[in-house]
């Protein structure tokens, strides 16, 4: 049987540039954020007319073994996305957004070229975003470039660039909370890679660390972890290899409380694994770091 070992790593390197983007969370109900007994209500509900960008800097080493050879590449992306919200609620508001910005560059040989992101720039998007920060009713996706990450065989669909937008947002609790009172929630997806479905879990815990944050006015500091399994069957060029891996994250966020928007947020996560068939007697060992920046600009 003749193994594909490139198509087996492009699938790899996909699951994980899809697992260093994607937070989500589910809605809430808007009361304005104020500190009562104790406790902050958080919620995004910024006002309309309000204008911003968000540039967020990806790393990400893949580290893997496949028939007793190791491949180590890296790969930066920075995106940067203007936001204008265009009306506001009780529940939260909607925006619009466009990529402002974008590029991408890996070290594996053989794609060092730059991706043209042209067609992707000043295009509208526009989503529902609720007051604990979910994205919903997207409109334009369908417009949006079919690019092709050509390293990670990868090529960006509709719901690829939701979960690159979702992924802005950290989630808040649906009642107020107080420091170092814990919030969580869970979050389950389906990945399609090598004609099958990995399913993959995530558990999220945050809370308020501080009430104040240097250099930045009325700002509080969360902290996040997060714990994620994924699990799944792929085809690696006609060999079938079962994938099953972990990994834990931390995050940190400056949230305004008076512009109802962080500042910034930093993430980072390590993850390790394997992709194995027990009948062959064949174990690839995964090892990923990824690291996350997100700056905002008003």
């Amino acid at each position: 049987m003749k193994t594909n070992l490139r198509q087996y790593t492009l699938q790899i390197t996909a699951i994980f540039a899809l697992v260093s983007v994607l937070t989500i969370g589910c809605s809430s109900t808007y009361t304005p954020i104020q500190k009562i007994d104790g406790k902050y209500d958080l919620n995004y509900t910024m006002k309309k007319g309000v204008e911003f960008s968000i540039t967020k800097e990806n790393k990400h080493l893949n580290d893997r073994t496949f028939m007793g050879k190791q491949m180590v590449t890296n790969t930066e992306d920075m995106i940067v996305i203007e936001i204008e919200v265009n009306s506001s609620a009780k529940d939260g508001c909607k925006i619009e957004m466009e990529y402002e910005d974008r590029s991408h560059a890996t070290d594996e040989k053989g794609f060092e070229a730059e991706i043209d992101f042209s067609e992707l720039l000043k295009k509208e998007i526009n989503a529902a975003l609720s007051a604990n920060g979910e994205l919903s009713d997207f409109d334009g996706l369908e417009e949006l470039p079919q690019i092709n990450f050509r390293d990670m065989d990868r090529v960006m669909t509709p719901e690829l660039y939701s979960y690159e937008f979702i992924d802005l947002f950290t989630i808040f609790p649906d009642h107020p909370v107080g420091v170092d009172e814990i919030w969580t929630y869970t979050q389950e997806f389906d990945e399609p890679s090598g004609g099958a479905i990995l399913k993959a879990t995530l558990n999220y815990e945050y809370k308020i660390a501080s009430e104040s944050v240097e250099g930045f006015d009325n700002c509080i500091l969360l902290k996040g972890t997060y714990k994620f399994d994924i699990v799944g069957v792929i085809d690696a060029g006609g060999l079938e290899l079962t994938i099953k891996l972990d990994g834990t994250g931390v995050e940190d966020v400056c949230f305004d409380l008076k512009r109802k928007m962080f500042h910034w947020k930093r993430t980072s996560a390590v993850i390790d694994g394997s992709a194995f068939n027990e009948d062959m007697g064949i174990t690839a060992p995964m090892h990923h770091e990824i690291e996350n920046k997100f700056n905002v600009e008003f």
